[in-house]
């Protein structure tokens, strides 16, 4: 057997990192349950959670729509989270930007089409499903891949923080 043959089987047989329900707090409360062998790159999470915090929109440095939700500590204590990396503190809302903009009110949604809303924070209750979490460059991200509905949200408020691109720059 040749070493690239074997070094790819060795790979193979390790199993996928993200995946391993071991490696994992899933609060005794939290109504998302381990989904194992549902993602190949990350580690899911089934059911429908209520989460309260802020919602932060900006725009990341190429210009892409970024929203970010950062849970409130109640939430945060009921988000299942990597043994290694402490409680979630953040939770990116993946390629899903244009139903979570739909969800917001009419005059929002326009001022974000053309840039006057970039760049703020709301406080909101939002309805979401399918929770991720993954390591990227020794970084741990949790996602959000769908938005159901927001529940409540409050006048944006302007903020000055940068949305840190994704990745391993």
């Amino acid at each position: 057997m040749r070493p690239g043959i074997v070094i790819f089987l060795f790979l193979l047989s390790t199993g996928n990192s993200f995946a391993e329900e071991a490696d994992y707090v899933v609060p005794t409360l939290s109504p998302l349950k381990y989904s194992s062998g549902s993602c190949e790159q990350y580690a899911c999470f089934a059911g429908v959670m209520t989460l309260n915090g802020s919602l932060i929109i900006g725009k990341e440095e190429d210009h892409r729509l970024r929203i970010v939700f950062v849970p409130d500590s109640k939430t945060r204590s009921l988000l299942p989270y990597h043994k290694g990396n402490g409680p979630v503190t953040e939770i990116l809302v993946k390629d899903k930007t244009k139903q979570v903009l739909s969800l917001l009110p009419e005059v929002l949604r326009e001022r974000i089409r053309v840039g006057e809303a970039l760049g703020v924070q709301f406080q909101a209750t939002i309805v979401a499903t399918d929770y991720q979490a993954t390591a990227e460059c020794d970084h741990w991200y949790y996602i959000i891949g769908a938005v159901v509905r927001i529940e409540k949200i409050t006048k944006p408020i302007p903020i000055q923080a940068k949305v840190a691109p994704r990745g391993c720059g």
